[in-house]
């Protein structure tokens, strides 16, 4: 059985990498718009905010993680790490502008 929670969205079992990333950018918009953007973690050796430079993790250390699959060897890790991208990227992008207007 399929467990968001453990194994990430459904989109990483099915999905071309394309239609990955299509649905973590999708993802990641729908959580702005919330106003509730989270941090993607995975990876393969340790899990990490995949696609967040190291100079932008403070900004992103205090949002609530979006656990994804993660290790070496973990089914649809490279999957993950698309998604993890994808959605970070947005994310990152989305409070580097707002940390622009509000100063």
């Amino acid at each position: 059985m399929w467990n968001p929670e453990l194994d990430g969205p459904p989109i990483l079992k099915t999905g071309t990498p394309e239609e990955i990333q299509r649905s973590a950018i999708a993802a990641s918009q729908t959580d702005i718009a919330a106003g509730k953007p989270q941090i993607a973690f995975t990876g393969t050796i340790a899990c990490m905010p995949i696609g967040v430079p190291p100079e932008h993790l403070a900004l992103v250390e205090k949002l609530p993680r979006l656990s994804l699959p993660c290790g070496c060897a973990t089914p649809l890790v490279r999957e993950a790490i698309i998604y993890a991208e994808a959605y970070n990227k947005e994310i990152l992008a989305h409070l580097l502008e707002a940390n622009k207007t509000h100063r």
